[in-house]
């Protein structure tokens, strides 16, 4: 899994890299902050809780909605026993194959808002190599966390 995930990364990277070349320079819609009267004022903290784009209040409220789902609910416990010990989910008459799909779309969900979230925020241009590994930060990060999203 590991290889077929690097090796679709770097076929990612060149294909983007070949692609967007007739894109490189241009200014692209820009996504406008959302600031909330009376709250954006706030010394220090005001600009920096209250004035940011919608995606960034959407991601906030997806993280506490995942933590709720993963943590609170029959489905999410399956889904994280299906991560412990997939045999063992599958002896019980759990639909890991399912499960995993369902996983799997729902991760590259989250990964196109982050990609709109980088192009219509972040960086309002094509710019070749425009998220500079910041995939494989995230994921270093959670594996050094030990997998526990609020450490």
């Amino acid at each position: 899994q590991v290889a077929t995930g690097l090796s679709l990364t770097l076929l990612g990277l060149g294909l983007s890299g070949m692609m967007g070349t007739s894109f490189v320079g241009q200014p692209g819609a820009r996504l406008p902050n959302l600031d909330i009267p009376g709250l954006t004022a706030m010394p220090v903290i005001g600009r920096l809780l209250f004035g940011q784009d919608p995606i960034f209040y959407i991601s906030v409220a997806l993280t506490a909605a995942v933590m709720w789902f993963l943590f609170k609910t029959r489905t999410g416990l399956t889904l994280r026993s299906i991560g412990d010990s997939h045999t063992s989910a599958h002896a019980l008459g759990i639909e890991v194959i399912r499960y995993r799909y369902l996983a799997v779309i729902f991760g590259g969900a989250c990964a196109g808002l982050a990609g709109g979230h980088l192009s219509l925020v972040y960086t309002p241009q094509w710019v070749e190599n425009m998220t500079a590994g910041r995939g494989w930060i995230a994921l270093a990060l959670v594996v050094f966390a030990s997998w526990r999203p609020w450490r």
